[in-house]
């Protein structure tokens, strides 16, 4: 059975949570993750985006915290502050999904800077409301793939806690909750011994203890009984690419041209943050910093910037697709696209074209000296001759001023003979 690392991350993740969990989601593969629980294992799963949305039933798959189409259909809609104050900090969320640039051996987890804080190498999206999650969810996860770099002894900044420097210094610093009870990688699963430390306790099929330790930046130890995980299924795959996903925004790459589509990077970038308010860039590149080569995918943040254009943001710059054929002539014959601030609350679907494919070239100029001309009234109207006849913004004031000035237009408004 073929299937990415992603979906195997993503159905892993899926088997984790409860029945009648209540969990916090936005958006990217954790996302993809709760809503393919609740279709399977959990349909009692109680989903709460952090815009407000508590007991989401979303029809289709969400591409912010505040898509609309997370409203229909939902218990309660309340304000940013009572979810955090009066769900999150009393107890009332089970679960929340973390992940990050670095996760070191205690589960801390760095989102917000690579090299020192005020010189630093990669500036990263930082906490959004991440730290907060960690700090008071009754349990966390993290899902991320496996690489060395990931997965550093310590992390060089300390966005999200997990157990600090070890098992005790979680209840020290105050916080409540279990903490990062477990990782989920490409290679396996990690989970904390008696001393806080993360240890590898299962592996996918196929992969090997040596696998683990040689995407680890420390020495990594090894349960007694390291456990299989179950094979990915037929059913799993067919919710995850049919029904949650089908054009591959978070599985594959794929953005809205299909899955793999070169220029549209997938969705979830760097940092897959299940409550995030700056969300990543998306793949084809990476989020989280990592520069792109023409545009990602969604992300999923509030203000997203950099990379791509990322769904859901209110304002991003740049592309996450090729734009249409839009713009016009200015007066040295350059043909002008539209200004790249855009309204992206449909994740990019006014904008992007199917397929990946390239935006059509503007047409020819006209040859110099023979550019179309417009009648003498419309080129008053438009204030400046010779450009098509295009209305110019304040052109008709303008010329009336000017006209006016050098006395060819009488005091009551009416031209003189």
């Amino acid at each position: 059975m073929d299937y990415s690392s992603a979906e195997l991350m993503i159905i892993n993740a899926a088997r984790l949570l409860r029945d009648g969990d209540v969990v916090f989601v936005g958006v990217g593969q954790p996302n993809l993750a709760c809503n393919l629980a609740k279709r399977t294992h959990a349909p009692n799963l109680v989903m709460v985006y952090e815009a407000g949305v508590i007991g989401a039933e979303p029809a289709r798959l969400p591409l912010s915290i505040g898509d609309p189409t997370l409203v229909s259909g939902s218990v309660s809609v309340v304000s940013m502050y009572d979810i955090f104050a009066n769900y999150l900090q009393r107890g009332n969320v089970d679960v929340g999904f973390m992940g990050g640039a670095q996760i070191d051996k205690h589960g801390n987890i760095n989102a917000t800077v690579i090299g020192g804080y005020d010189h630093p190498k990669v500036r990263l999206p930082g906490s959004g409301g991440s730290q907060e999650i960690a700090a008071w969810a009754n349990r966390c996860y993290i899902m991320t793939p496996h690489q060395k770099r990931r997965f550093p002894e310590k992390v060089e900044f300390m966005t999200s806690a997990g157990f600090i420097g070890g098992k005790g210094d979680r209840e020290k610093a105050g916080l409540r909750g279990k903490g990062m009870v477990g990782v989920v990688t490409d290679i396996g699963m990690l989970e904390p011994d008696e001393t806080g430390e993360m240890i590898l306790t299962a592996l996918h099929p196929g992969k090997t203890v040596e696998d683990a330790k040689a995407n680890t930046g420390w020495d990594l130890k090894v349960a007694a009984e390291v456990r299989v995980t179950e094979p990915v299924t037929e059913n799993e795959l067919r919710i995850l690419r049919e029904e949650l996903d089908p054009t591959g925004i978070y599985l594959k790459g794929g953005g809205r041209g299909g899955r793999g589509a070169p220029r549209n990077g997938g969705g979830g970038g760097l940092l897959f943050f299940l409550c995030v308010l700056v969300g990543g860039g998306g793949g084809g590149g990476g989020g989280g910093g990592v520069p792109l080569p023409r545009g990602g995918g969604p992300g999923g943040g509030w203000l997203g910037f950099g990379g791509g254009r990322p769904a859901g943001c209110l304002f991003s710059r740049g592309g996450g697709g090729p734009p249409p054929r839009r713009g016009k002539w200015d007066w040295g014959g350059h043909w002008r696209r539209p200004a790249p601030w855009r309204l992206t609350g449909s994740g990019g679907g006014n904008f992007a074209r199917p397929g990946g494919a390239a935006p059509p070239p503007p047409p020819p100029p006209p040859p110099r000296g023979h550019e179309p001309r417009a009648s003498p009234a419309r080129q008053r109207t438009a204030g400046r001759p010779g450009n098509g006849g295009h209305q110019a913004p304040g052109g008709r004031m303008l010329v009336w001023k000017k006209e006016k000035k050098r006395g060819k237009i009488k005091k009551g408004g009416k031209k003189k003979k």
